[in-house]
C-alpha cells in the first residue's frame, strides 16, 4: 500500500489549522484522519491536533478489529474521546472557547474498509470510472441542498455556506457518519 499526506495553508488563512496523521497498528490494521480546525474559531488548530492525537492514541492500542461490532465500537469511542478532550480543554480556556474540528477518516482491516466522518471534511474513493465522494458534509448547505431548498448555483453564494452543523469539541453531542465501503477502489483521498 502506498500511502502520502501533505498539508498546506492554503491561499486565505494565516495559519494553518490542519492536522492529519496515516499509521499501521500492531494488528496490521491502517488507519489515515484528517482533521480541520474550524477557520475563524478560537484555537482551531488546537482541536485538529488533539482530535488526531486521540484517534492516532486509541488506534496504536486497538483491539483485534475483525468483526464489524467492534470496528464501530471502536470509532464511536474514539470520537467520543477526542470529543470530550477538545470541548474540556476549551472551557478550562477562555481563549479557546469554542474551538472545534471538522474530521474524516478511513480504517483499512482485512475484513473491510470503513469510513468516518464528522463536518465537512470529505473523502472520495478512486473506481474506474473516476471519483466518487464518499462522505456527506455535514453543513446547513449540504441539508438545504438534499432538502432541495437550494440549487447548486445559489449555494456558491449564500450566507451559510460555511456553517457547519456537527463538529468535534463544539458541543457535547456531534453526527459521525459510519460507513464499510468495499474493497474494490484504486485510492482514497481524505480531505
Amino acid at each position: 500500500m502506498k500511502v502520502c499526506g501533505n498539508t498546506d495553508i492554503g491561499l486565505v488563512r494565516k495559519s494553518n489549522e490542519d492536522d492529519y496523521c496515516v499509521t499501521k497498528n500492531r494488528n496490521g490494521d491502517w488507519l489515515a484522519v484528517v482533521c480541520d480546525g474550524i477557520g475563524g474559531s478560537q484555537a482551531g488548530e488546537v482541536a485538529s491536533h488533539i482530535a488526531v492525537n486521540c484517534i492516532y492514541e486509541e488506534f496504536m492500542k486497538a483491539p483485534d478489529l475483525s468483526k464489524d461490532k467492534r470496528v464501530s465500537a471502536f470509532i464511536q469511542e474514539s470520537l467520543n474521546k477526542a470529543n470530550d478532550k477538545i470541548y474540556t480543554k476549551s472551557m478550562h480556556n477562555k481563549k479557546q472557547r469554542g474551538m472545534g474540528t471538522t474530521c474524516v477518516g478511513v480504517i483499512i482491516t482485512k475484513k473491510g474498509t470503513y469510513i468516518f466522518n464528522v463536518g465537512d471534511s470529505r473523502l472520495y474513493a478512486l473506481y474506474p470510472d473516476g471519483f466518487i465522494q464518499m462522505s456527506e458534509d455535514h453543513s446547513v448547505i449540504a441539508q438545504l441542498l438534499k432538502e432541495g431548498k437550494l440549487s447548486y448555483e445559489e449555494a456558491k453564494g449564500h450566507a451559510q455556506r460555511n456553517t457547519l452543523t456537527s463538529a468535534l469539541g463544539v458541543w457535547r453531542v456531534y453526527r459521525m457518519d459510519l460507513h464499510k465501503i468495499a474493497n474494490n477502489f484504486k485510492a482514497l483521498i481524505l480531505c
